[in-house]
């Protein structure tokens, strides 16, 4: 398997919702079986959302890992997609237990307006 895994499917930001950019297990081949992949040596995850790559101004999203199953799930809470005013780019990183940085997905956002507010 080969790092960062694209997650080409782009995700629509809707103006003050809440949004699972992503949720996936990540699997090896063990034995010819697909067995999830142990991320307890992983830690300090983090993700972010930016207008472009190689933009300063940057988000901070929430990152959720259940280390024993492999699963990790990135989610913009609606405080932030309120502040995400147009397309981006966002990717989810940790770093292990020798303190080598990996990217581990990327994917890329559109954006839209809300419709339903209050007042």
């Amino acid at each position: 398997m080969s790092f960062p895994i694209q997650v080409k499917k782009k995700k629509i930001i809707w103006s003050g919702d809440t949004v699972v950019l992503l949720s996936a297990i990540i699997e090896i081949k063990v034995a010819g079986v697909n067995t999830p992949l142990d991320l307890s040596s992983w830690g300090q995850w983090k993700s972010q959302w930016r207008p472009t790559k190689d933009s300063d101004e940057y988000l901070e999203l929430d990152v959720i890992v259940n280390e024993a199953e492999g699963r990790i799930a990135v989610v913009s809470t609606p405080s932030v997609t309120e502040q995400m005013l147009c397309s981006g780019v966002w990717d989810v990183q940790s770093v292990d237990g020798f303190g080598n940085v990996r990217t581990w997905f990327w994917g890329k956002t559109t954006w839209d307006l809300d419709v339903t507010r209050d007042g």
